[in-house]
């Protein structure tokens, strides 16, 4: 008995992990060894050159941020923006003291730290000159400003003398001016110019003299403005008797004196000078040592980049030695594993179990008489011989279950081949057919003896449906001289069916007699229905027509209504809009008057004036006029439902009754936003809004305050809500019921029909019209219509 079977797949897949693993482990061997080396000279990077070029880039960068704050200090203007400056310097020196000691094992961390010393010591000299600089420029812009506001001063003095001397010199008359007093008036007010311009002068000489950057130009320029100044007060001794001069001679006494040689602008002055001079000398030693910590740094770079080179070497040759160890050892792995996927797996393992597969498909869509090419003494050659013994027995299962399903169903089937002749007839078909038990079977169509028989024989044509869709149906007419005892429908179901390899056809025969007898009950019924059915349509056709004429009429009495209502509110606005006309009328005529008369005294100036009021005048009467037609005009009550703004339909409703509300002295207020649509008819529309504002002015016509709103009460996707609101006494609980009911009034002498008519016009928009009460106890009528602002 062997140990070990070499034949078999698990046994040489044994062999070749083995191998494998034995590759593997001298890979690892040699990758381990690769990898001690290369961690010692990772170590030296990491320990010695990576800190030292790190803390290089790092005070390169706080170099690079001591310079731009410097910058900074340099120019700020106050003690609180330096004093944070300073904060941050000092903490930028903390960070390159703290880095430069991380360096303790570089020769070169002594020297850096001496020279960031010295940094740091002539950073806090500048600090000091810049604070002192900033303490002198307050002062300076102190005595500046004070200069500024003495020079305001004396110009605020000196201007409203020179005024009161423009104004005497007005006064005085050159012939009753015996004394020349005239030209004494003059004289001053020269001089009060004089002074004026030569202290603006002086005032901007001294503002140049603070920007100045010389000491010797600071020196002349006080000796100039001193002069001037001299000069300013000896002109103005000419007008100090005015006694408006005392402050002017005040002020003028406080510039000299700020403006003199040995006062503090001056002393200002000169320091500012010295502090920038040593301000600049601290930044050339600020920058010098600066330029020194960069090379020192640089040499650090240098040096630290050496040391890596050098490792870089080593690097590269321990690595081309692991090289050579592992191409070496992937040779032979890619060797072995070639052959173990050439030769073993993809000839002795692929390609049987692809064929292996093919048979397995082959099998599972019935194809049981393949021959299956595997074989072999290993595992696949043993399930390849399993395969062969389960196809024979399949194909003996499939016979005996086809037998066995034919006799024993209840419906009559016959099997045949694609030529039609007889295959097989199970008992239910025989019995059906008298056919004999044994013997020779004939052409399937020769059972039957129906003048349809050509329709059976042209299912089994090249032409026919059975070999084109794989299925048919024929219906056949057997006479009562057959075998058939009395006369039938039988329907044949003709399908296609694989017994093996070949094509074969099966035959259902169904009895469908009384289906057939059924269906001809069925049509006669139908008949007599479809008859009577049309009879009743034309009965329904002559109805509709009818109520299609008694709603033209009824539409046609509704147009006639709202036009009724329309005539009665234009007789109602007629008395209003006659003294409404008559007003314009009598002011056109008194201009025509006027105009008349500038003509009879060629004064033609004024009659462009009166022409044009004349035409305004005209024009508001035609938009009375245009008013009422538009809205006396008869509309059709199935008119097109259009895009309608609310606000100015409410306007042009408003404009209408407006003449009936002035004459009861009654405001109406239209508080509808511009930019809101509905779809509606306009006339219509301006109609019911009509008909509820003429409502509100006679529910509002015995009140102490009369007011109409017209007011918008908000939007949803659906509908826009506005309501007409009065101040009149609000609607009777006991009326609310029937407000919309046809001659349904409250007045002497109304109709009753405006509210009813508006519902009913309203509703053809779609909306609704809902009474209310407002919070002032006056009635209020809340219109909702639909939404149609994006449309």
């Amino acid at each position: 008995m062997k140990l070990f079977n070499y034949h078999t797949i698990g046994s040489k897949l044994v062999l070749a992990f083995a191998g494998c693993s034995l590759l593997i482990t001298i890979i690892s061997a040699v990758a381990l060894t690769t990898w001690n080396n290369l961690d010692n000279h990772v170590s030296t990077i990491l320990d010695s050159s990576v800190p030292t070029l790190n803390t290089s880039y790092q005070l390169e960068s706080h170099s690079a941020q001591l310079q731009a704050l410097i910058a900074k200090i340099q120019a700020s203007t106050n003690k609180a923006e330096h004093n944070k400056l300073k904060l941050l310097l000092d903490k930028e020196l903390t960070k390159i003291t703290k880095r430069v000691n991380h360096l303790r094992s570089n020769p070169d961390t002594s020297e850096l730290n001496f020279g960031y010393a010295k940094l740091a010591n002539d950073i806090d000299n500048l600090e000091r000159q810049l604070l002192k600089r900033i303490d002198n420029q307050r002062e300076i812009d102190s005595i500046k400003e004070k200069i500024h506001w003495i020079h305001q001063d004396i110009r605020d003095e000196l201007l409203p003398l020179r005024q009161e001397l423009q104004w005497q010199l007005t006064r005085v008359n050159l012939k009753h001016d015996p004394k020349g007093q005239r030209n004494n008036i003059a004289d001053e007010f020269s001089t009060t110019q004089s002074l004026m311009d030569k202290e603006s002068r002086v005032y901007e000489q001294i503002i140049e003299l603070i920007a100045t950057q010389h000491g010797s130009q600071i020196d002349n320029a006080f000796e100039v403005i001193n002069y001037k100044l001299m000069d300013i007060h000896s002109l103005s001794e000419s007008i100090f008797y005015h006694s408006s001069t005392i402050a002017y001679r005040q002020l003028l006494g406080e510039l000299t004196k700020i403006m003199r040689p040995k006062e503090m602008l001056r002393q200002r002055l000169h320091n500012k000078l010295q502090l920038e001079t040593k301000i600049d000398q601290a930044n050339v030693s600020i920058q010098s040592q600066l330029a020194q910590q960069h090379k020192q740094i640089r040499n650090m770079v240098a040096n630290a980049a050496q040391t890596l080179k050098i490792v870089k070497l080593n690097i590269k040759q321990t690595i081309s030695y692991s090289n050579r160890l592992l191409i070496i050892c992937f040779s032979i792995s890619i060797g072995i594993s070639l052959f173990l996927t050439l030769y073993f797996i993809r000839n002795r393992i692929i390609n049987r179990l692809n064929q292996l597969s093919e048979s397995l498909s082959d099998i599972n869509e019935g194809k049981l008489d393949l021959d299956i090419k595997v074989s072999g003494t290993d595992e696949i050659g043993q399930i390849g011989e399993l395969l062969r013994q389960f196809c024979l027995q399949m194909r003996e299962m499939e016979k005996t279950n086809a037998l066995n399903l034919i006799n024993n169903t209840q419906a009559s089937i016959i099997t045949c081949d694609l030529f039609g002749k007889i295959e097989s007839v199970n008992p239910s078909a025989r019995q059906l057919f008298e056919l004999p038990v044994s013997g020779e079977l004939n052409m399937v169509w020769d059972c039957f003896s129906s003048p349809d028989i050509q329709e059976l024989q042209s299912q089994f044509s090249e032409v026919g449906s059975l070999l084109d869709t794989g299925s048919g149906s024929v219906t056949l007419f057997i006479a009562a001289d057959t075998s058939v005892l009395t006369p039938a429908y039988l329907k044949l179901d003709l399908h296609l069916f694989k017994q093996g390899h070949q094509q074969k056809v099966i035959i259902t025969i169904s009895d469908i007699t009384e289906h057939i007898e059924t269906k001809h009950i069925l049509e006669m019924h139908v008949n007599e229905k479809t008859q009577s059915l049309t009879q009743a349509n034309k009965e329904l056709i002559a109805e509709v027509e009818l109520h299609r004429r008694t709603e033209k009429n009824l539409r046609d009495t509704q147009t006639e209504l709202i036009q009724a209502a329309k005539m009665a509110v234009v007789g109602q606005a007629m008395t209003c809009t006659a003294h409404e006309l008559n007003q314009p009328l009598s002011a056109i005529s008194t201009y025509l008057f006027s105009a008349q008369m500038a003509l009879d005294k060629h004064e033609y100036d004024s009659l462009p004036n009166a022409l044009k009021k004349i035409e305004l005048l005209s024009i508001r009467m035609s938009k009375i006029v245009q008013n009422l037609r538009n809205f006396a005009k008869k509309n059709p009550a199935d008119s097109p439902l259009i895009q309608i703004e609310l606000h100015d339909i409410a306007e042009q409703a408003r404009a209408i009754v407006i003449t009936k509300a002035k004459r009861q002295q009654t405001k109406i207020t239209n508080h509808l936003p511009i930019g809101i649509y509905t779809q509606a008819d306009g006339i219509q529309l301006e109609q019911i809004i009509i008909n509820l504002l003429v409502n509100s002015c006679d529910a509002v016509a015995s009140s102490k305050i009369r007011e109409i709103d017209i007011i918008y009460l908000g939007s949803n996707n659906e509908s826009h809500t506005l309501a007409i609101l009065d101040s009149g006494h609000g609607l009777e609980p006991e009326i609310l019921t029937s407000l919309f009911t046809p001659f349904t009034t409250t007045k002497e002498l109304g109709l009753g029909l405006g509210l009813s008519i508006s519902q009913a016009i309203i509703e053809r928009f779609h909306g609704a019209i809902i009474p209310a009460s407002g919070l002032t106890g006056g009635a209020m009528l809340i219109l909702e219509l639909p939404q149609y602002d994006n449309k």
